[in-house]
């Protein structure tokens, strides 16, 4: 304790400060705070991570402290990748760039503010970064020095407003070659040749749209249903189907999407229930549906259907369950309530179909059902809506417009973990469609996501998207473990299921993965050609080439614009020796993409590391590909 008796400590402070903020507050001042608001949550997420706390924010000012100079910059570094990953969906004209000083010192703590040189010295280096930018002081710099993979550059002794003796100066970034490992994650550590990670990364764009998104837009042509009727599962199988909107407003239509998915969600969580993920049951989103006709399609026992009207601050829910194979109705119900009880009307349908169906709760079940319904914030959940409808849309604009309503949802509630997610994977969509493979686009897409199983452990969703992310990273045991975690939660949910199958393909663990995949599309049968390029990738690297071209085969004749796809067919079919199958997809690659080339395919997705992915390549340019 000093004399004042303020605790006094050492201590290294991160200090960063928002360029040009007052000029993007007037221009743009509610998508300005909305951002800054969404970055400060960053800065406290990955403080905690490096072991650090904010101290202060007002404004567009953060103010950080840690306990060793290595913590700190190790949090700037992550920082910046994050934040740069972020601005990188955003207009120039809204993008919000952070300048950061570091310095190690003596400071006195009194409440949870804290003052003295450590402070002030990282507040005075903090401008002499370039936007985007950190600066060490010469302490910091030396005691990091040789432990971390930066490139510096020294600015020479500052003399400082208020600070008696000159400091030396450091500007500092990640070196560049350096960037995407994380330490003790090198690229030899990857269990999966990167040219698949790469391949399955190429091919990840349709299957975040169809796994994640496809309920709320159908960008891609629409699947026709299985042309064979689906066997019935071994447990009561449902597909809950789009609440019909009665309202007569189209923006209560978000309202209604959101309960018929929450209640996907719930029942999901039910290891005794068969239950269709929301894309498939989706499908039949606006029209006059024969429940027999979906039994069929989907391979379900029953249906759940239902209408919403919202006027005012009332709300009235009908539902009923229906018996497919017979057309009876084993329950119908209405409620009529007040719109902020709409949580516990979701939680009563949800029993009330657990009890008709007569399905046994595990005691952890009973605690899971109901106990966690995302937000009970009606705005948040219709912000959350409205992001998804743009995210789909593909564009950068509209991701830009996506990130700002997902934005939106977490400030209305910072507890709401779906919006997290749903960010991560703009931030992976971002990543695949503009193939820009920087370690900084996948790290804003990993603190996202770190974030939203922070906020719901159990969020499968989230869960799903951490899974993904670590496995394009190479980090097999987090990546695996992610996706356990989707399904131990979500039993019966595909997008749990494809989370854990990708995890596994990631890391070659080839044969569960084909089995989690195989679960993912059964729960998900309308989409079942979106996961057979993924299919094809495992089974080639299996050996099962005939195999493999018989669903590159059927996703091209699903996707026939995927040039991908085709060359695989066409370095498999060479390998196969029919030459006229090869030559006729080489052919179909020149056509839609006369720039291909071998040997950039090679550079993109490094392949040829391993004996399959050299006979792929092989393949390709025995068929005739440049």
């Amino acid at each position: 304790m000093d004399p004042e008796g303020l605790e006094r400590r050492l201590a290294a402070i991160l200090s960063a400060d928002a360029v040009g903020y007052s000029r993007l507050m007037a221009e743009h001042e509610d998508a300005a705070i909305r951002t800054v608001t969404a970055y400060r949550e960053q800065f406290s997420l990955l403080a905690r991570e490096h072991h650090g706390r904010v101290v202060d924010s007002p404004g567009d000012n953060v103010l950080a402290e840690f306990p060793s100079a290595l913590d700190a910059v190790r949090c700037a570094l992550e920082l910046q990748g994050v934040l740069a990953a972020r601005n990188a969906q955003l207009p120039n004209d809204r993008r919000m760039q952070f300048r950061m000083g570091i310095h190690v010192g003596d400071v006195r703590a009194d409440g949870e503010r804290l003052y003295g040189d450590g402070v002030n010295i990282a507040a005075r280096l903090e401008p002499l970064a370039d936007p985007g930018g950190i600066c060490l002081s010469g302490h910091v710099h030396d005691l990091v020095s040789g432990k971390l993979p930066l490139e510096s550059r020294d600015l020479g002794p500052q003399t400082l407003k208020n600070i008696a003796e000159p400091v030396r100066a450091f500007a500092v970034r990640a070196r560049a070659e350096a960037t995407a490992p994380e330490p003790g994650l090198s690229t030899s550590s990857r269990a999966w040749p990167l040219g698949w990670i790469a391949l399955f990364t190429l091919a990840a764009a349709l299957f975040f749209v169809a796994v994640f998104l496809g309920p709320f837009s159908n960008p891609l042509p629409p699947r026709e249903p299985p042309q064979e009727t689906l066997p019935l599962p071994d447990r009561p199988s449902i597909a809950v189907l789009p609440f019909a909107n009665m309202s007569g407003d189209p923006e209560q239509e978000y309202f209604a999407d959101g309960i018929s998915e929450d209640l996907i969600t719930d029942l999901s969580k039910v290891s005794g229930l068969f239950v269709i993920a929301r894309n498939s049951s989706f499908t039949y989103k606006g029209q006059n549906v024969d429940v027999k006709q979906v039994g069929r399609e989907l391979g379900v026992g029953y249906v759940l259907e239902g209408s919403v009207r919202r006027a005012d601050d009332r709300l009235r829910i009908t539902a009923q369950l229906v018996e497919t194979q017979g057309g009876s109705h084993v329950w119908a119900d209405r409620y009529d309530r007040d719109a902020r009880a709409i949580f516990e009307v979701q939680d009563e349908v949800t029993h009330r179909i657990v009890e008709a169906l007569k399905v046994s709760l595990t005691p952890e079940e009973k605690l899971r059902l109901g106990a966690n319904p995302g937000t009970e914030n009606m705005e948040a959940q219709a912000e959350m809506m409205r992001g998804l409808h743009f995210m789909v849309q593909s564009s950068r604009e509209s991701n830009a417009r996506a990130v700002d309503h997902l934005e939106r949802a977490i400030q209305l509630d910072p507890e709401y973990a779906r919006p997290y997610a749903y960010l991560a994977i703009a931030q992976i969509f971002a990543f695949i469609s503009q193939l820009d493979m920087s370690p900084e686009t996948i790290e804003g897409a990993l603190a996202a996501a770190r974030r939203a199983v922070e906020v719901d452990p159990e969020e499968a969703t989230a869960n799903a998207t951490l899974a993904f992310t670590y496995g394009s990273m190479g980090r097999s045991e987090e990546s695996i473990e992610a996706g356990r975690r989707a399904v131990e939660f979500h039993p019966g949910a595909a997008v749990a299921h494809w989370g854990l199958a990708s995890a596994l393909l990631f890391s070659s663990q080839l044969e569960e993965g084909l089995e989690e995949l195989d679960l993912a599309t059964r729960l998900d049968p309308m989409r079942a050609d979106y996961f057979r390029f993924q299919r094809g990738n495992a089974l080639w690297q299996l050996g099962q080439a005939e195999r493999a071209a018989a669903e590159f085969k059927g996703f091209i004749e699903a996707f026939p614009r995927f040039v991908n796809a085709r060359a695989a067919l066409a370095g498999v079919c060479a390998d196969l020796g029919r030459t006229e199958c090869a030559r006729a997809q080489a052919t179909e690659v020149r056509r839609l993409n006369p720039d291909f080339r071998v040997d950039q395919f090679v550079q993109a997705t490094d392949a040829g590391r391993d004996e399959r992915s050299k006979r792929l390549v092989a393949g390709m340019r025995a068929a005739g590909l440049p």
